[in-house]
């Protein structure tokens, strides 16, 4: 844009995105690459596939339903999208982890241990009817992805709650997501206009803010703080119920 050139390129990489696709399991013809299905119920309940969005059948975007290897030997981490990587990630890892150590937790159902034959029908009963649940909504997964079912710190609760209730230890105490998390996320679009207005004030305006900011608590006090900023400034500038542009 501004008129400068380079001439000594070996190599562009067009990072503008990425096809779902892990080719040591395409290879070893665990996961086939597929379209995506006219009919959901075209869906095969049998075998890993991707349409490079959309990896199915996985139980809660992480353990594979695929009868084709044993329930428990096969999981992935961080296909979830729209949600806070780093505290997803350690939350699925929570179950992976804790269900590679004892196996018998995936067959727990209702409290009840079944076959794992009949455990795997069961999860893929709940993942066909949270596909058709969405669908009904307008959200169709396999175009969508893996986006969580709902609130991303809802599923991150979700998954480490599924522990405890089957008598895992040493597991947080309370929930999972922390208040403060809980908090920010409330108020991430508030906190956002905030440091926009903020930075076009200027670096002295930032320092200002970020004085002494050090630890996680208080990270979590200036985004309390400028949620609040955010929100007399919108009120100042009119209006009852004040939302950033984002939010409307």
């Amino acid at each position: 844009m501004d008129g400068s050139a380079i001439s000594d390129v070996d190599s562009v990489i067009l990072a503008n995105g990425f096809d779902l696709k892990y080719p040591f399991l395409t290879l070893g013809n665990e996961l086939a690459v597929v379209p995506i299905p006219d009919d959901p119920a075209q869906h095969d309940d049998d075998h890993l596939s991707t349409n490079l969005r959309y990896i199915r059948p996985l139980h809660e975007h992480v353990l594979s339903l695929s009868s084709q290897h044993p329930l428990g030997s096969l999981y992935f981490v961080g296909l979830t999208t729209q949600t806070y990587y780093a505290a997803n990630d350690v939350a699925q890892s929570l179950f992976v982890a804790h269900t590679i150590a004892n196996p018998d937790l995936l067959n727990i159902h209702n409290k009840t241990l079944l076959p794992p034959n009949r455990a795997r029908q069961e999860y893929l009963r709940i993942l066909r009817s949270r596909e058709d649940t969405l669908r009904a909504h307008g959200v169709n997964p396999d175009i969508q992805g893996h986006q969580s079912w709902g609130s991303p710190l809802d599923y991150q609760n979700d998954m480490v709650e599924w522990l405890k209730e089957r008598g895992v230890k040493g597991l947080p105490d309370g929930e999972y997501v922390e208040p403060w998390r809980k908090e920010a996320h409330d108020n991430r679009l508030y906190i956002v206009d905030a440091w926009h207005k903020i930075v076009a004030l200027g670096p002295r305006e930032e320092q200002k803010w970020l004085e002494g900011v050090r630890t996680e608590s208080d990270w979590a006090e200036l985004m309390r703080r400028l949620a609040e900023w955010s929100r007399r400034e919108l009120c100042s500038s009119g209006g009852d119920s004040p939302q950033p542009s984002a939010l409307k």
